[in-house]
């Protein structure tokens, strides 16, 4: 159970103590229990899933210690201790700059050979596979806490020197898209800094961690990403830094605003804002650009247009008696969408109770047919207009991080089941193509079938599918090409293959927090649910010659 929300108070001590030895990222510890046991565990991790994990093995440690359980412990040590998954050494030497001991939180970053100097471009393709900016990141929140507390203690200036080190730095550069003018001439030395003298992370108000690259010619490259500079950060600038500069300009926040839960308010008044007083676009007067001397790491407002959007914003975002009724409006459509959705739920489960599932299942669907008064299929037109909106380029926005086959971190967001092949888990669609678009692409179903008749254990890496609740039955939202896969593979080869599932309960969907992202989902949910046969049996659309 996250109690963060509940008891938020009670974890600040946690913080405190965390903070002084851990990343940033790592600054969010999660307090969980177990019953009947009355356990407390405090769960540090980047994210939810490690928390769970660190929770996991807390418990795991504490219920060992009774005296039946006393000869497991030593096997929750001994895990612990091989997997290395925490610190070997006190708390205060692991997060330090003599020990270098944060390394050890990156699973792609470890020893390897050193590497010849001057590093050459043509060095950059042996190197291996080039770092993300996921990986970037990483090593600027792991190594972070140790550089800011050197700045502390000895100056204004801290850093890391990877030069003659074994660790796979030169991946980092090879992920560059500017390596080639970074390389030069060739590269002799490479390290990670905290510069207090250097312009300030914009995000974090601290001492900016980057990269210096010093090259033969004696050229001086730094960068805190892969996809440029800081020379080509001050030269030009992107949608990205003006959105940062307007952010900035407001403080971080838009105060009374009424546009609540709407997608990308910030960027809509971005928009109206330009509209309305840059109609001509945006000349170079009105932005200031970054250098080393800058307080913050990013592009500004100036000073004049700093002033004018944060009167037009305070004027925007005013309380008026017409804003209040739309948004009165507002509230109504969204309590009558819930009503007529939790309606055509409630019209189709009446039958549940008097009639078998054979019986109701047949029932329901010669209502689906005839158009009863039970039922009600949507018109050409209503089906016209709900495809448009969910082709919206917001829409699939907010959809997006819904779907673990285009977005892995979804699994993390919202926990999935596990389901096997054999049970009664149905089809949204009527019908589906015989290729897959994401997950797999370029992947024939037959092909994944296949592959789940060598191995079933497969499966379990396969991205979750996302189903909806609705009369007490699953049926599958997103995924129906790979559940398609599992009952073929089960019922054509016996193959029983156990597959993840992330359950929203239709209509309300109260897992999912977002307002706008539920109620996309929920047009996404009545959309894809095509079936003419409650799910039973999904057609497959083929184009080849089998």
């Amino acid at each position: 159970e996250n109690w963060n929300k509940e008891d938020g108070k009670s974890l600040e001590p946690f913080r405190v103590q965390v903070k002084k030895v851990f990343p940033d990222i790592f600054c969010f510890p999660t307090l969980f229990k177990q019953e009947p046991y009355d356990y407390q565990v405090v769960g540090i991790g980047r994210d939810i899933k490690h928390r769970r994990r660190a929770a996991c093995l807390g418990f795991a440690a504490l219920r060992s210690r009774g005296h039946k359980l006393e000869g497991q412990r030593w096997l929750v040590v001994e895990e612990v201790r091989r997997c290395r998954w925490f610190p070997q050494h006190r708390l205060e030497r692991f997060y330090d700059l003599d020990t270098c001991g944060f390394w050890l939180n990156m699973q792609r970053w470890c020893n390897g050979h050193q590497y010849e100097q001057p590093l050459q471009t043509a060095q950059l393709k042996g190197a291996g596979q080039p770092f993300s900016d996921r990986d970037l990141s990483d090593i600027r929140m792991n190594c972070q806490p140790a550089l800011l507390a050197e700045l502390e203690r000895h100056g204004s200036y801290a850093e890391i020197d990877l030069t003659k080190s074994t660790y796979p730095w030169p991946k980092i550069i090879a992920g560059h898209a500017e390596k080639i003018r970074i390389v030069g001439h060739g590269v002799e030395r490479f390290a990670v800094v905290a510069d207090s003298e250097q312009s300030r992370d914009a995000y974090q108000e601290s001492e900016l961690i980057h990269f210096v690259v010093d090259c033969v010619d004696g050229q001086r490259h730094r960068f805190d990403s892969l996809k440029r500079t800081h020379a080509s950060k001050w030269e030009q600038r992107t949608a990205n830094d003006e959105t940062l500069a307007f952010r900035l300009a407001a403080g971080w926040s838009v105060k009374k605003r009424w546009e609540a839960y709407v997608p990308n308010v910030f960027q809509n008044l971005i928009r109206d804002f330009k509209e309305d007083r840059r109609p001509h676009g945006w000349c170079d007067k009105d932005w200031k650009r970054p250098s080393h001397k800058s307080h913050a790491h990013a592009w500004r407002l100036a000073s004049d247009l700093e002033k004018d959007f944060n009167q037009w914003l305070c004027n925007k975002t005013a309380r008026c008696e017409a804003v209040e009724e739309v948004r009165d409006s507002a509230n109504f459509l969204k309590e009558s969408f819930e009503e007529a959705v939790a309606g055509f739920c409630l019209a189709g489960d009446t039958s549940q109770s008097a009639e078998s599932n054979e019986t109701a299942d047949r029932a329901d669907c010669t209502r689906v047919r005839n158009n009863g008064s039970s039922f009600e299929m949507f018109s050409p037109l209503q089906k016209l207009m709900l495809d448009d909106v969910l082709r919206q380029d917001d829409t699939g926005r907010l959809l997006r991080p819904l779907d673990p086959s285009r977005c892995p971190e979804a699994e993390q967001a919202y926990w999935p089941q596990w389901h096997s092949a054999d049970e009664d888990i149905r089809f949204a669609h009527v019908n589906v193509s015989e290729k897959f678009r994401h997950h797999h692409s370029d992947q024939y179903l037959d092909d994944l079938i296949a592959q789940l008749v060598r191995n079933p254990r497969s499966s379990e890496d396969i991205a979750a599918l996302v189903a909806v609740r609705l009369l007490h039955t699953l049926y599958v939202v997103m995924g129906n090409r790979r559940l398609k896969c599992y009952k073929q593979a089960y019922e054509n080869f016996g193959v029983l293959c156990w597959f993840k599932v992330i359950v929203h309960e239709f209509p309300r969907c109260d897992s999912i927090r977002d307002p706008a992202t539920r109620y996309a989902f929920k047009m996404k949910a009545i959309q894809a649910m095509s079936t003419m046969n409650l799910g039973k049996e999904v057609e497959v659309q083929r184009r080849r010659p089998r």
